[in-house]
């Protein structure tokens, strides 16, 4: 007995049932297709037009989201640009009252170098007097 396995053609010519190898999930997806095409190609456009759904709702997603962030950056810029502005205006306010303080402060000795000279002048008249 060099072979003790029956063949499945000696099965058949036996007369008893031959059982078929085991198949993988592919292997019965392609019987599939090939016993029923339309179905197969219905459930093939149904499942590409759900990926092409799917990434043009992410594209467009995306698409929105950059532009709301567009928007809000237009938005922080000018605030910024407006701050900016501000702050170069309440500098320029800043500088003229320190000019103007300078100035006061100039006025302020003069004054008080004429009211010296006044002073002494009054000192040096009335001394002259008595």
């Amino acid at each position: 007995m060099p072979d003790e396995t029956p063949t499945d053609h000696t099965q058949q010519q036996l007369g008893s049932p031959t059982v078929p190898a085991p198949t993988t999930a592919a292997g019965r997806v392609m019987l599939w297709m090939q016993r029923k095409p339309a179905v197969a190609v219905t459930w093939a456009m149904g499942l590409l037009v759900a990926i092409l759904v799917v990434f043009a709702g992410t594209a467009t997603k995306l698409w929105w989201d950059a532009a709301e962030n567009r928007d809000l950056l237009v938005a922080e810029r000018r605030k910024a640009e407006e701050s900016k502005e501000r702050a170069e205006a309440a500098e320029g306010v800043a500088k003229q009252a320190k000019d103007e303080k300078e100035k006061a402060k100039v006025a302020y000795e003069m004054q008080k170098q004429d009211a010296d000279v006044a002073r002494k002048r009054a000192e040096t008249a009335e001394s002259i007097a008595w």
